[in-house]
């Protein structure tokens, strides 16, 4: 058994001690995990890339609503975000949108994976932390589709 396969083995006993809507919660997060997180070329500017998303941990309000979370200086590069349903992707929507919502996703990502740049760094620290550090310098979002799932055939959100 390899190190991965008993990990995974450790996450399903631990997911079985938990209530019944958690652990749903759980394999959920852990099933999109799985399917965001993989590895693609993309090519941004004119130059070829290799994208890895990762997820955030935390979930913004009911979470049924995937976002991709980019800030600037780290594209093509992107957080998947698991956000409220009621969230509007314009900034048009005063209080109600993702817009109004910015620095949660940042301390969400700062917590999870560390920031970029430190303000004790040494000057010489040229090009700051690697992807997946966070980068706060203007950010931009989009909207993503849940993957499909192999025991529902419906592109679906969680119920």
């Amino acid at each position: 058994m390899n190190a991965e396969t008993s990990q995974d083995a450790l996450s399903a006993s631990r997911i079985e001690k938990l209530p019944h809507a958690q652990a749903r919660e759980r394999l959920v997060g852990l099933a999109l995990r799985d399917s965001v997180e993989k590895r693609y070329r993309t090519e941004f500017w004119g130059a070829r890339y290799l994208v890895r998303p990762k997820l955030l941990d935390t979930i913004f309000g009911d979470g049924s609503q995937l976002i991709g979370f980019q800030p600037l200086n780290s594209r093509p590069q992107y957080y998947v975000v698991r956000v409220d349903s009621g969230w509007s992707l314009t900034n048009t929507d005063d209080d109600n949108c993702v817009g109004a919502h910015i620095d949660e996703i940042y301390e969400a990502a700062e917590e999870q994976f560390g920031l970029a740049w430190y303000p004790d760094d040494p000057p010489q620290r040229k090009y700051g932390r690697k992807w997946p550090a966070l980068h706060e310098d203007g950010c931009l979002w989009f909207e993503m589709r849940w993957p499909m799932q192999p025991n529902n055939p419906a592109q679906g959100r969680p119920e």
